[in-house]
């Protein structure tokens, strides 16, 4: 018994050690699970006692929601808090949303009065972007989530178990307040509210924790993009190095795990292996990507963008080590193998570098605040310069005037901006320095900011007595009537807070506008005037001497008077009912209101009743809008609104109309013109609800009231019924080219309603096919590739066609089909009738007059003005001219033969006048003193004058001033007719026509009588069938000139070209090419003819496409007369010019020669001579020592002569001044 006893007391303890085993693990597991379980919900923080709560920007510029200070925090289940909660308030809540499924997300919200919805591609708020912006135009009641486009969000593309960042910001100002948050899943419609399961309430430390939870041991996160991951059971935290799939799927057939070790703040190991060691064969390397997203600042904001950096690895690593890393930054590191067979990709691993110390500091401002404080203001560092997360500001302040003391050390939270500092010095510099730090350490010092603190001494004292809405009386006086010596003058500074327009929220555009004026030393007082209408100004008075300054103890405040407001508030009015309308309007900018707002003033005026009363509402100055009932159906209403202060209205704004609705209203109507070539469609805006029970059906009738720009009268009209609850029709069966008047009434129960509508309807103007017959032509038409014929005339055809048919909703532009004549290139010049069947268009087509029809009633349209004709001539050569030259020189010997004829007489004449003065002056024998006068004569003849031979006696000398005057005009007539022949030859040459000469054309009419407006004595005139038969006659000279068209002269440079022609003259006769219009495009034929007067500047336009290709010879120019060439016979570059100057260089040459062989003859001849002088006989040697003596004697005599009559003159001159001497001596008085 008692082992029985002892055995059941054993397994009662046994059971009870047992149950406190399971209770104690138990006891732990709820430990472990308390330790990771996360709320689920909403965030939700509350600011009360905003200045209004019209705007959000009321909450946003709260110093306390900027110091992230909320009046009380809490958690609700969704994005739903409670309605009509509270008057000026504002609430901001916030959430990590965990998307159960991937796919596009529309959020929709409502609210009153302002709102906004943010979202981020991560769990980050940094990241967060706006995806709903309600302002109070756009307000709504509480359940109206369709009123507004505004109100959905863009569809975003979200992915499921990933942690994204929402919030929503709202703010309020008086009753009817509420926000509401929904969603509509991908792949519903429906909207649903956010299920709290997948909300995580926001906490402000969830960035700086590495785990995320939303159950106990399921999941965890925290850093940028965050996947959800399941917790390592050890140590219950995640694995940031390792990507683990919420649902693990089968592993591919090689799967590349990467791994990595942080070290530093600059520096991460990255490891890789093949799971399984299961790795492709002949892996040749690996590409490591590595990216981070950064922030580029912006004028108009941040713009986030990622930045990727690549590096090549060689196949036999599994390790790197990545250096020069951006601090405390998030990397996605990413490795792609590439084998010879496979290529593949590891995914993103995240890995943070590690935290340091901030690498900047802020920007620092000081300012006196009182004579014994300061403040210091510094503009919050640059997340890309923290390196880590922010925990505060240390700033310095050092006493400059005292070296022993210490300085100061201010610490500050890293969610502030600015810092009071009191106790300090009065008169005193102080040096002021700031840094930012981190859990790792202080970052550097700014600059030493320096600054003078304030003193009793010379402070002055401001009153000021505002007297207007726009005037503030100020004076001043020092304390104590203490008062500095020799003051220059005060500067008094006057500051208010301007906004500036172009905003509605006014959110970011508030600036400080400062003015300054200089005072008189002597004045006490002034008045400000032209300032701001109920402004609170900030007025501060320094005065100034040459080595001081001081002023008055920080700003005196005083506001401008209220006045009544200057702008009125946009209106915007609607019908709601057939006798409400609702009339909205924005609240008016506090910029214009001037004062206290106290309300608005709606005015309705009945524009249908002039007798009638306008009705005034007054409203309160929180309402946006109000319901106007009980207004007359079908009646045109004039709405005006003005804002209003206690010190009056302000003014009205313009009159906005409205029409009343009635029970047989139609609703918007329109008219869908050129819909096909037989039909139009007409569409109607949704019937209003009220209109649905009344309004059955439209009654349509249509009438052809144009047919292809033609006037009908007393057309049929068609009637057909269309039933209400459609929104669009179309009316088919119709005729081409046709506008249609169409009239729409509504049907109502009763019968035909009032009201009607007129519009006018259009169908398509062409068929979708056109046809058309062409003749090659070059340039206007010239065959292509394809079956698109190219040139000038096709071009201006496709936008004739596209401007005249435009766009039709069945086909588009009319497509043209271009047939080639078979009748040839140049008779579809001659064809100016519409012969053939079928064919919408032939071309081209010319005529000599700009007449719009041909003569058998068919359509003509001129597309392209020809200013006429160039009569081209053939290019005579260069030797040709030279003939030219040498026979008009030739062609002048008369002349000739009279001047030297004359030069004979003349020296005839001058050796008598010579011999009967004095034979000794000239040879005695005839011959000898002829020849020499002769001589004379013509020298003198060309104005040479030598002078080797002059007349001595008077008559001689009188005689030769004749033969001068006589011989320049014998000269000037022998080069006179030589050029005069030259040029008559050549100018007869290029403007006449021979009377034998034989010309040529095209074989055309318009051709043919040009060529005889050339010149009517040409004997032989020719017609050719095509340009190049004709071209070649003239080159090969079976025509000695020929008449073409410019443009096509000047186009085809593969007939014309070189320069064995010239274009002689241009006939300016004026010829049109163009199209003619036949079948289906005949009904457009107006509208064609419209197009072709504006196709001068398209032609225009085409040449100097074609001019710009260089295909055009410069030769044919449509502005030029006549065009001549010139044949320059002094051209180096002729080879007329380069044979003679060859011939020349050789005559030269031969001459040269023959002189030197000349002189070599003659000088062994004189040596000769010299060496048989002793073998002359007695009588030869006297005869000729005769001769010599005689010369020599001659010689002698002629240089006596010429001395004894110099010394002649001589004295003939001394005795003439000697007696002129002696008479002036008998005058003279001797003084002795």
């Amino acid at each position: 018994m008692e082992f029985i006893l002892l055995k059941s007391a054993f397994w009662i303890l046994v059971l009870l050690v047992l149950l406190w085993l399971s209770k104690l693990s138990s006891a732990v597991n709820t430990s472990d699970c308390s330790t990771h379980l996360v709320r689920h919900g909403v965030r939700r923080e509350l600011w009360h006692g905003l200045n209004g709560g019209y705007f959000l920007t009321h909450l946003t510029e709260n110093e306390r929601f900027i110091q992230n200070k909320p009046d009380k925090t809490s958690v609700l289940d969704t994005f739903n808090p409670p309605q009509s909660f509270s008057t000026f308030y504002g609430q901001r809540l916030s959430a990590f949303f965990i998307p159960s499924i991937s796919g596009a997300y529309t959020f929709v919200a409502t609210c009153d009065s302002e709102c906004k919805v943010l979202l981020s591609k991560d769990e980050g708020p940094r990241h967060q972007q706006t995806i709903i912006n309600l302002d109070q135009g756009h307000k709504t009641g509480y359940n109206e989530w369709n009123r507004f486009p505004e109100q959905r969000s863009c569809p975003q593309d979200l992915e499921s178990h990933v942690v994204y960042y929402l919030e929503a910001l709202h703010s309020n100002h008086k009753a009817r307040d509420h926000f509401r948050l929904r969603i509509i899943p991908p792949g519903k419609q429906d909207l649903q509210d956010i299920e709290k399961k997948y909300l995580v309430p926001y906490d402000k430390n969830s960035l700086e924790c590495s785990v995320l939870k939303t159950d106990c041991g399921i999941v965890c996160g925290g850093s940028k993009n965050t996947f959800i991951r399941p917790v390592n059971n050890v140590t219950k935290f995640c694995d940031f190095t390792k990507y683990i799939p919420v649902k693990p799927t089968s592993l591919p057939d090689y799967f590349l795990n990467v791994s990595t070790t942080v070290t530093n703040s600059t520096s991460i190991n990255v490891f890789w292996h093949f799971v399984n060691s299961i790795f492709p064969s002949g892996i040749s390397e690996y590409n490591l990507l590595y990216s981070y997203n950064t922030t580029i600042p912006r004028d108009d904001g941040q713009n986030i963008t990622q930045r990727t950096y690549s590096t090549i690895l060689s196949g036999n690593l599994s390790a790197v080590t990545l250096n020069g890393l951006r601090k405390f930054t998030i990397y996605c590191i990413r490795i792609v193998y590439i084998a010879r067979t496979v290529k593949g990709d590891s995914g993103c691993t995240y890995a943070q570098t590690h935290e340091d110390v901030p690498s900047m500091s802020p920007s620092l401002q000081v300012i006196n605040n009182a004579m014994t404080s300061i403040r210091v203001t510094w503009q919050p560092l640059q997340e890309r310069y923290i390196h880590g997360v922010l925990r505060g500001y240390r700033i310095k302040i050092t006493n400059m005037n005292e070296s022993s003391s210490l300085p100061e050390v201010i610490v500050t939270g890293s969610d502030e901006s600015f810092k009071i500092v009191n106790g300090v010095k009065r008169q005193t510099y102080y040096c002021v320095r700031i840094l930012a730090f981190t859990s790792k350490g202080d970052g550097p010092f700014s600059e030493c900011v320096f600054i003078l603190t304030l003193t009793e001494d010379h402070l002055l004292n401001i009153t000021t007595i505002t007297t207007s809405s726009t005037t503030i009386q100020v004076f001043w006086n020092f304390v104590n009537n203490y008062v500095p010596k020799d003051i220059n003058g005060y500067r008094l500074s006057y500051t208010y807070n301007m906004t500036i327009p172009g905003s509605i929220s006014e959110k970011h555009n508030v600036t400080l506008r400062t003015f300054t004026t200089i005072i008189n030393r002597n004045l006490s007082a002034v008045t400000l005037t032209g300032l701001q209408k109920y402004t609170l100004y900030c007025i501060q008075m320094e005065y100034f001497t040459s080595d001081d300054e001081g002023g008055s103890n920080g700003c005196t405040y005083v506001k401008t008077h209220e006045d009544v407001p200057s702008m009125s508030p946009p209106l915007q009015i609607m019908n709601i009912a057939m006798t409400s309308i609702r009339v909205t309007w924005q609240p008016l900018q506090e910029r214009y209101i001037h004062g206290v707002l106290r309300g608005y003033k709606i005015k309705i005026i009945n524009m249908n009743e002039s007798s009638s009363q306008p009705e005034v509402i007054v409203t309160g100055s929180d309402e946006s809008s109000i319901t106007v009932n009980e207004v007359k159906k079908f009646n045109l209403y004039c709405v005006r609104i003005l804002a209003f202060t206690s010190k009056g209205d302000g003014p009205f704004s313009n009159c906005t109309s409205i029409v009343t609705w009635t029970e047989d209203l139609l609703p918007q109507t329109t008219i869908h013109n050129y819909t096909g070539i037989t039909s139009f469609n007409i569409t109607w805006a949704p019937l209003p609800g009220y209109l649905r029970t009344h309004l059955i059906g439209y009654l349509l009738s249509y009438t052809a009231i144009q047919h292809a720009d033609k006037d009908l009268e007393n057309e049929h009209s068609y009637v057909m019924n269309v039933t209400a609850n459609v929104t669009h029709t179309s009316v088919t069966g119709l005729r081409i080219y046709t506008v249609y008047r169409v009239e729409i009434r509504p049907l109502i129960r009763i019968g035909v309603g009032r009201t009607r509508l007129v519009l006018i309807a259009a169908t398509c103007r062409c068929n979708p096919i056109m046809k058309a017959l062409w003749s090659p032509v070059p340039p206007y038409a010239v065959i292509s590739s394809t079956s698109t014929p190219t040139g000038l005339i096709p071009r201006i055809l496709s936008d004739m066609v596209g401007y005249s048919c435009g766009q039709c909703s069945e086909h588009g532009l009319p497509r043209i089909i271009y047939q080639l004549d078979p009748q040839g290139s140049y008779r579809g010049i001659r064809d100016t009738e519409m012969d053939r069947d079928n064919v919408d268009f032939i071309f081209p087509v010319r005529q000599s007059k700009d007449r719009q029809t041909t003569p058998n009633g068919n359509y003509y349209v001129p597309l392209l003005e020809v200013p006429g004709f160039a009569f081209l001539t053939s290019v005579k050569t260069e030797m040709a001219y030279a003939r030219q030259v040498a026979s008009s020189v030739f062609h002048c010997w008369p002349i000739v033969a009279i001047s030297l004829s004359m030069t004979v007489v003349s020296g005839f004449f001058l050796w008598i006048l010579e011999a009967i003065t004095d034979r000794r002056k000239l040879p005695a024998h005839f011959y000898q003193g002829v020849s020499e006068t002769v001589w004379w004569a013509f020298v003198t003849m060309t104005t040479v004058g030598y002078g080797d031979r002059v007349p001595k006696s008077h008559i001689g000398r009188v005689f030769s001033i004749a033969w001068f005057f006589i011989g320049l005009v014998t000269v000037a007539l022998l080069v006179g007719s030589i050029t005069s022949s030259l040029s008559v030859k050549i100018l007869n040459e290029q403007l006449y026509v021979k009377r034998d000469k034989k010309l040529a054309s095209l074989d055309n009419p318009l051709d043919y009588r040009a060529l005889m407006r050339v010149d009517e004595r040409a004997t032989t005139r020719t017609t050719y069938e095509d340009l190049e038969n004709l071209a070649e006659a003239l080159k090969v000279g079976l025509a000695e000139g020929i008449i073409v068209d410019m443009y096509m002269a000047g186009f085809r440079t593969d007939l014309f070209n070189g320069s064995w022609y010239k274009v002689s003259s241009i006939l300016n006769e004026k010829f049109y090419y163009g199209v003619n219009i036949g079948g289906g495009a005949a009904r457009l034929a107006k509208r064609f003819q419209e197009y072709a007067t504006t196709t001068y500047e398209v032609e225009i336009k085409l040449l100097q496409e074609e001019r710009e290709k260089k295909t055009v010879s410069n030769q044919f120019n449509v502005h030029s007369q006549t065009v001549r060439q010139e044949i320059d016979l002094l051209d180096p570059s002729t080879t007329m010019y380069q044979l003679t100057v060859f011939f020349l260089l050789a005559a030269l040459g031969c001459a040269v020669v023959a002189g030197m062989l000349f002189y070599s003859w003659n000088k062994n001849k004189a040596i000769d001579k010299y060496a048989q002088v002793p073998n002359l006989s007695p009588a030869e040697q006297y005869k000729r020592s005769k001769e010599e003596m005689r010369f020599l004697l001659e010689t002698f005599y002629r240089q006596m002569l010429k001395i004894h009559t110099e010394l002649k003159e001589k004295h003939r001159r001394q005795w003439i001044a000697y007696a002129k001497q002696r008479k002036a001596r008998k005058h003279e008085i001797v003084w002795l």
